[in-house]
């Protein structure tokens, strides 16, 4: 450190009384440096220069550095340090103090804390918290721009992954696939193109399994200001990759665990390649990789991490003139030492020539020439590609010291099969206890480090460090891998309307919504369990509610439910009418045949569905529905409803054909002809199998599973319902339906379900006269809708549109719905959400979605993630892949309010509905003449 008092004595002082005067210092030595250099013809290493300087400061006591109003005292230090010495648990407490001396007593002081605690993992969270801090452009009063550490700080970190290899990529040879690798390395060279900062810009390109997760995952470290670059060289020649951000640096070190670092050097000259992926039939990568996959899931983690520094051509000037003087005959060893690469090697070079004088050779006699054929060739190999500097460094943690060498060992192993034996192999350093936490702060800090510089061509750098080819993501497993291709948001999307997740391509975030008018064209959504997809329809009802419109959710687990009530705006908390039919407290009413008595016509709808309802819960049993079932049971059902003030529930219609009396009371005030014909003339006088006697159980029997059941009794016997369809429509209410089958039972869930449905449309269809007004939409969602669905849902798809009903369905897989309705809903639906599924139904779904997603993209798309197919305007637009949105969290207690304002509003006590039943079903009608 001599050089720098000098200076500070001609100052008249011996340390730097500021940060800013340290860093003119510096900035004044470089220079020099660097003049130097050039009067020499070379080209100056910057980042070298630097390096050598920061390091100079380093060594020397901090006392000797800094004025005593920036300086941590010996005492404060250990302090701080035994304060540190803390449980596993409390790692946060680490960072907290370290982030307070950060903004007390700056940079310097709290990375010589970090270093003091001799953590590697709390130093690695202590990067973390350093990176995050700066990027959020927060100023550190020491840290200045351009600095090494200001660059350090200044990066992003991405993780990049891949789609597994179509069959025809699969089938292309090594050469081809990895040679992709050295034009996306070439790209990214241009990240130093400044001259000013030549060889303080770099890049990393790590392989880590980290004590944070358990799969391998490839990240890129890049300037912050370079990212453009990166996303776009990435994806121009790896269209199908990914590229995400990550906030939150991995951490491979074991909280009080042991940890080991190497870092490679060449066993010979640099000028001597290594073999290239030429030299291999089989990818070099899987062997590293494999070593990775013997890691433990819990209590160990390994990275190898790749420091690439363009640096220039620094390497490839000095290796043509090495060349060029192998071919006119000097050895390898001569031709190296009469080429310097800096001012080390120039001084040397002199010193070697006053030293050294070389024996005059006798001219008369010949000399035989000598040409080191082998060398050229090899030096030719190595300069075939551009040389960038790369340090690669190994790290290994465990619970052992022993686990922590035989993971790190099992690593360095597998760089043997790049030895050469014409030209160079690497071999490793371990670092040794002494110096391991500084290479743990380089490794952590992505320093680059010219001592540890290796001279390494793209064509060396991109055979043993590429994105994973088909060999490695076959045989591996554990490797994190893009699951399914991305593609953007078409130009004609609406910018407002219900927003149904976010498009994320190639670093550009567009907002996917679908506008109200394409609503009503309905939404069809598919994917496997547990792929978002309920979710996905959270999301939507959650904006529904909030912009004050109607709705009604059919939930057929329950628990989904919940998460809407917790949500629920104050202002809209009377809106909401919560039926759930296993509230046996107080119950809601919901009769199967109630309907609107100015339109005489729905009598047929009611009928229609209602067979069509029994005929879909009994499909197992066809042959007991026959014509004759289908005849009795749409006649007697069309007697009930010709006069329901004497009853019209389900139990009337079992009441109609058993009971005499009660039947010539409701044909005496029947006035549909051939209904009365019916049981005038043809019921009543049959024999036989058709006889009435012999048909009534075939109908009754089917009634009876839900007319006896205590649940199901209360609810379908009521003559009026708790709530009239058209109203919940008209006047925008919130009906959430709790089909839970866990506590109703899977038929009468369903039977639940449909009867609701029929009655939506019903509610729908009668808004005919009121078409010429401004009708409210109101949107109808329904999970799991395959089981609560009739042919009936044709008519929703087809016809609901003008009566402003918008249909939003959701199912698991294609094989779940009948022919008929499969037909209508692909014929008729206007968008699409697509999620994961199964490899039949991916088939089926390509065809939704060509040309810009294959079967293999749905069989692989990422949990909360979907291929979106929409109407925009009116019009079709091509399919894009989208992010769903996280569901809000709410307030389980106001949920359970809702409930009971919602149950005392519209429900009635049990004893007072079966005290109603009983009353009813014992009363007398009297017949009419």
């Amino acid at each position: 450190m001599a050089e720098p008092f000098e200076v500070s004595r001609r100052r008249g002082d011996t340390r730097f009384s500021s940060p800013n005067e340290e860093l003119q210092y510096l900035r004044a030595q470089v220079a020099e440096k660097e003049r130097q250099l050039r009067e020499r013809g070379f080209e100056p290493e910057k980042h070298s220069i630097v390096y050598e300087e920061i390091q100079k400061i380093k060594e020397t006591p901090v006392h000797q550095i800094l004025h005593e109003s920036h300086q941590l005292s010996e005492s404060e230090i250990t302090s701080v340090v035994e304060s540190l010495n803390l449980p596993h648990d409390k790692d946060d407490d680490a960072m907290e103090e370290l982030f307070g001396i950060l903004q007390e007593k700056g940079l310097r002081n709290s990375l010589l804390v970090a270093e003091r605690l001799m953590s590697p993992h709390i130093e690695d969270d202590f990067h973390r918290l350093l990176v995050q801090y700066v990027a959020r452009g927060n100023q550190v009063f020491d840290l200045k721009e351009n600095a090494p550490l200001w660059n350090v700080l200044h990066m992003t970190l991405f993780e990049v992954t891949l789609p597994d290899p179509t069959k025809e990529e699969s089938a292309k040879p090594l050469r081809d696939v990895v040679s992709k690798m050295e034009q996306f390395y070439l790209g990214m060279f241009s990240i130093d193109t400044e001259l000013k900062n030549r060889g303080d810009r770099y890049f990393t390109l790590e392989i880590a399994v980290s004590g944070e997760r358990e799969d391998i995952a490839f990240y890129m470290a890049v300037p912050s200001d370079k990212e453009d670059l990166f996303e776009k060289q990435l994806l121009s020649i790896f269209p199908k990759a990914r590229a995400h951000h990550i906030p939150a640096d991995y951490n491979v070190f074991l909280y009080g665990g042991a940890s080991e670092i190497s870092y490679a050097m060449y066993a010979n000259d640099p000028i001597l390649p290594l073999k290239d992926y030429r030299d291999f039939e089989h990818d070099p990568l899987s062997v590293l990789i494999n070593a990775l996959t013997k890691i433990e899931a819990v209590g160990e983690g390994a990275a190898i991490q790749f420091i690439i520094n363009p640096i220039g051509r620094m390497y490839e000037k000095r290796y043509h003139k090495v060349l060029e003087k192998l071919e006119k005959g000097s050895t390898l060893s001569k031709a190296l030492l009469d080429t310097p690469l800096g001012i080390k090697d120039e001084v040397f070079k002199t010193m070697r020539n006053l030293l050294y004088t070389e024996k005059k050779q006798n001219p008369d006699i010949p000399q035989k020439e000598f040409i080191d054929e082998k060398s050229i060739e090899q030096v030719q190999r190595k300069l075939e590609t551009p040389i960038p500097s790369i340090n690669i460094r190994l790290v290994a943690s465990a619970k052992t010291p022993e686990r922590a060498h035989a993971i790190l060992a099992d690593i360095e192993s597998s760089f043997n099969q790049l030895y050469n034996t014409n030209g160079n192999r690497l071999r490793f350093e371990r670092v040794t206890k002494k110096a391991l936490f500084g290479i743990a702060k380089q490794f952590t800090f992505r320093e680059y480090s010219p001592k540890q510089a290796l001279p390494m061509s793209v064509r060396e750098l991109t055979t043993i460090m590429h994105f994973p080819t088909h060999a490695v993501s076959s045989s591996t497993p554990q490797l994190h891998r893009a699951r399914a291709a991305e593609a953007p948001a078409p130009i004609g999307l609406p910018r407002e309307g219900t927003l149904l997740g976010i498009n994320d391509f190639r670093g550009i975030e567009t907002k996917a919504y679908l506008g109200a008018e394409d609503r009503l064209r309905h939404l069809y959504i598919i994917g496997q369990t547990g792929t978002g997809k309920t979710a996905f329809m959270k999301n939507m009802i959650q904006q529904d509610i909030e912009n004050g419109s109607g709705i009604c959710y059919i939930d057929p687990h329950g628990s989904d439910i919940e998460d809407v009530l917790s949500n629920i705006p104050d202002e809209r908390i009377k809106d909401v009418i919560y039926f759930d039919p296993s509230n046996t407290e107080r119950v809601m009413g919901l009769n199967m045949l109630e309907y609107d008595s100015r339109f005489p016509e729905q009598k047929t709808f009611v009928i229609n569905e209602l067979f069509s309802i029994f005929h879909k819960l009994y499909s197992g049993t066809p042959e007991s529905m026959g014509p004759a079932f289908e005849q009795y049971f749409r006649n007697a059902t069309a007697l009930v409803l010709e006069d329901p003030s004497t009853g019209s529930t389900l139990l009337d219609i079992s009441r109609v054909l058993v009971d005499p009396t009660y039947r010539e009371v409701k044909l005496s005030r029947s006035k549909n002809p051939v209904v009365n014909q019916f049981w005038n003339e043809i019921a009543t006088k049959a024999q036989g199998e058709a006889s009435l006697q012999n048909i009534v159980p075939y109908i009754t029997n089917k009634f009876d599973i839900f007319t006896a059941n205590d649940v199901m009794r209360p609810i379908i016997a009521q003559q009026q319902s708790s709530f009239r369809m058209r109203e919940v429509m008209d006047s925008k209410k919130i009906l959430l339906v709790n089909l839970s089958k866990g506590r109703l039972g899977d038929i009468n869930a369903n039977l639940l379900g449909m009867v609701l449905v029929g009655k939506i449309l019903m509610a729908a269809l009668s808004r005919v006269d009121a078409l010429a007004s401004d009708l409210p939409p109101f949107y109808l969602y329904i999970d799991e809708f395959q089981n609560i669905t009739t042919n009936s849902i044709s008519a929703i798809l087809s016809e609901a549109r003008k009566y402003k009903l918008s249909l939003n369905i959701a199912h698991q897989y294609i094989a779940q719905l009948d022919e008929s309705i499969r037909n209508a809903v692909f014929g008729n639906v206007g968008s699409m959400a697509i999620f994961r599924t199964g490899s039949d139904d991916a088939e089926f779904l390509e065809t939704q979605m060509r040309p810009v997603f294959e079967a293999q993209d749905i069989m692989n798309i990422e949990n909360r993630h979907a291929y979106i197919r929409l109407l925009a305007h009116g019009t079709p637009q091509k399919p894009f892949s989208i992010r769903t949105l996280a569901p809000k969290k709410g307030s389980p207690e106001k949920g359970q309010s809702i409930k009971q304002l919602s149950s005392l509003t519209y429900g009635k006590p049990l004893a007072e509905v079966e005290q109603s039943i009983r009353v009813r079903y014992g009363t007398q009608f009297s017949v009419q003449k």
